[in-house]
C-alpha cells in the first residue's frame, strides 16, 4: 500500500517549479532572435519571458516562494544571455550569407561557420556592443516589474503563513478505514 498522503517538501516543489519555468528558455531565445533579426530591441520580449516563467513556475510549484522568485530571475537572466548570444550568432550568419551569396541558414549550418565565428567574435561583439547594452537595459526594464512582483508575492505568502500558521494537514490514513465499526460498545 502506498502512502497517498506523503508530505511534499518545499525543495521538491521548487525543483518542479524550476523545471516548468525552464520551458520558457528555448521559446524565449527563439522569439528574441526573431525580434532581434528584425532590428528591434524590445523589452516586451523580456517582459513576456518573465511573465511566462512566473506562470510556468506557479503551475509546477503551486505557489510563489522567495526561492521561486529567485528561480524566475535566474531563468530570465539565462534566457536573455542565451538570447543575446543567439542574436549575435544570427547577425554573423547573416553577414556571412551576404558575403557568400547564400541564405542565412546555409551559412549557419556550414562546417566553416563556427571556426569563422570564433575567430571574428571580438569584432562581432565590438560591432554589436551598443545593441547588446541596449538589449540588456531593455531586458532589465521589461522583466524587473514581474520579478519584483514575484518577490513581493513570496513575502506576502510567507507573512500570511507566519500570521495564520500552516494550512491544516490532510488527514492521514490510520489503516482502519476498511474495518467496519464494532456493533458492541
Amino acid at each position: 500500500m502506498t502512502d497517498s498522503y506523503a508530505p511534499v517538501h518545499q525543495s521538491d516543489t521548487v525543483v518542479r517549479g524550476a523545471l516548468f519555468a525552464a520551458i520558457i528558455i528555448p521559446v524565449g531565445v527563439v522569439v528574441w532572435t526573431i525580434v532581434w533579426s528584425w532590428g528591434i530591441v524590445a523589452s516586451i520580449v523580456a517582459l513576456g519571458i518573465a511573465v511566462a516563467a512566473g506562470w510556468l513556475y506557479r503551475k509546477g510549484a503551486g505557489r510563489m516562494t522567495t526561492a521561486g522568485a529567485a528561480v524566475i530571475a535566474g531563468v530570465v537572466i539565462v534566457t536573455l544571455l542565451l538570447s543575446f548570444f543567439a542574436g549575435v550568432v544570427w547577425d554573423f550568419a547573416g553577414a556571412v550569407a551576404r558575403e557568400t551569396g547564400t541564405s542565412t541558414w546555409a551559412a549557419f549550418t556550414s562546417p566553416q561557420f563556427w571556426p569563422l565565428f570564433s575567430l571574428n567574435l571580438p569584432l562581432v561583439l565590438k560591432a554589436d556592443g551598443t545593441s547588446l547594452l541596449l538589449a540588456a537595459a531593455f531586458g532589465a526594464l521589461g522583466s524587473f516589474r514581474t520579478i519584483s512582483a514575484g518577490f513581493k508575492a513570496a513575502r506576502a505568502e510567507a507573512t500570511s503563513t507566519a500570521m495564520f500558521g500552516e494550512a491544516p494537514a490532510a488527514p492521514q490514513p490510520t489503516g482502519s478505514e476498511d474495518v467496519p465499526p464494532s456493533a458492541s460498545h
